[in-house]
């Protein structure tokens, strides 16, 4: 018999059960319902509630199958649950895991102003490492693939990382080590995606961020915040950039025609994904991730507070 709203529960004993047969079958009609013309939004969000509650891989895989039509209920659901601090982390890893499998209706998740807001405001205020680092990395393996449709967000995406960055010389409260070097692992990332993919808008940035400490470091008025401004330059953002290459486009593009739809839509996602692996240095990772971590130490400036506010795009 079809699976219907509110059987939640026969779904999750079909799958305790560890009968194959079962199971199989089970997730056979699940896909046809999904495949099918017909209504199913209150299947998807149950397929997604079932999957935050369980981690069912099998469920999982079936709700990257669903189609362009239904995408948005998807996608809805999924927003319902990062916005909820106990189902955060694991409705991030389902949209990563979705935006892995790049389906069809991709472009849809930024036109939806639902799900992307909510994952950028996940960024901009969490504190949780672990929600934080996963969030960083969904958000790096959409960038290539909707590249067309940043333009919006580029100060948004710098202001993130500026802020995460910090935390490499500013430690967040009660915050582990391992998991901040799963962090400074993941803002390299980030780091890459955006010098390799807007380097003009990033580089502008940088400079409107971190040039007037040296116009005004020997005024008496506000000296210490700038000193400690230069203080998380050389301590984060400097070992970061000694570790990505010259970008021609510095030369070649402007903030203008970088941003450009018609430029990203000449170019596959695997193309811009190469393109951003180029801007790394570092020879021992060819995944964005970098393994030299320094160590984190204490600064007055605390970005997170909002002392960024002074960079505009």
């Amino acid at each position: 018999m079809p699976l219907k709203s509110g059987n939640f529960h026969e779904l999750l004993q079909v799958f305790e059960s560890g009968n194959r047969e079962s199971i199989d079958h089970t997730l056979t009609q699940l896909q046809e319902q999904l495949m099918s013309v017909d209504d199913s939004s209150s299947l998807i969000n149950e397929l997604v509630d079932f999957y935050i509650h369980t981690g069912n891989i099998s469920i999982r895989e079936l709700l990257q199958l669903v189609n362009r039509q239904k995408a948005k209920t998807l996608l809805n659901r999924i927003d319902e649950h990062m916005q909820k601090a106990t189902s955060r982390i694991k409705a991030i890893g389902l949209l990563g895991y979705i935006v892995r499998k790049e389906p069809n209706w991709i472009y849809e998740i930024i036109p939806s102003k639902t799900v992307f807001s909510t994952l950028l405001k996940c960024l901009q205020e969490d504190t949780d490492l672990p929600i934080v680092t996963s969030a960083v990395y969904v958000l790096v393996t959409i960038m290539p693939k909707v590249a067309s449709q940043l333009s919006n967000y580029l100060q948004s995406l710098c202001k993130i990382f500026f802020r995460l960055v910090s935390w490499h010389t500013i430690k967040p409260e009660g915050a582990n080590d391992v998991n901040l070097m799963h962090l400074h692992a993941a803002v390299y990332a980030l780091l890459l995606s955006l010098y390799g993919m807007f380097p003009c808008h990033f580089v502008k940035g940088l400079k409107e961020v971190y040039k007037v400490h040296t116009l005004s470091m020997e005024k008496p008025k506000g000296s210490r915040m700038l000193k400690d401004k230069l203080r998380l330059f050389e301590n984060s953002i400097q070992p970061l950039l000694e570790q990505v290459r010259f970008n021609p486009n510095l030369i070649t593009d402007s903030l203008e025609t970088e941003v450009a739809a018609e430029k990203w839509r000449k170019l596959a996602s695997h193309e811009i994904v190469a393109t951003i692996q180029r801007m790394s240095l570092d020879m021992t990772e060819n995944t964005n991730i970098c393994n030299d971590h320094l160590g984190t130490k204490k600064c007055g400036c605390d970005f997170t507070n909002g002392d960024e506010e002074d960079f505009e795009l």
